[in-house]
């Protein structure tokens, strides 16, 4: 049985009135309460390019997919370095189980070693423009 199955009625929507708008009012406050709390600045930076959190949505990530086990390893990674991490992440099929926390991290290097050598690339490339 769904304690709040009369929330749903349609045939009589006044039968429980008062006490629909009071539980809708609690639902209205505790959401708000969570979109504030989930939307506040995390204070953290990225650890590959520096950068903090851009707004109240795009978060730096201080847990990321593969460290939710060991979130004190976690690397934190702005919102574009941690899509780039989660494309990566499953392309090599680590949601499987059995993945070993080496395998992680190793792959994890391999992926700040990509964005290393692009930037070196990037830093080489402007010099010779100047």
């Amino acid at each position: 049985m769904n304690a709040f199955k009369f929330m749903k009625e349609t045939s009589m929507p006044d039968k429980h009135g008062e006490i629909r708008a009071k539980i809708l009012s609690l639902v209205k406050d505790i959401e708000s309460l969570y979109k504030q709390h989930m939307r506040k600045s995390t204070g953290k930076t990225c650890d590959i390019c520096g950068a903090g959190d851009d707004n109240e949505i795009y978060r730096v990530k201080d847990v990321v997919m593969g460290y939710e086990h060991r979130e004190h390893l976690s690397p934190c990674l702005c919102h574009r370095h941690f899509c780039g991490w989660n494309a990566s992440y499953v392309r090599c099929g680590f949601l499987k189980e059995g993945t070993s926390d080496q395998e992680i991290d190793l792959h994890f290097t391999a992926y700040l070693a990509g964005h290393l050598v692009r930037a070196s690339k990037m830093k080489l490339f402007k010099q010779e423009l100047t």
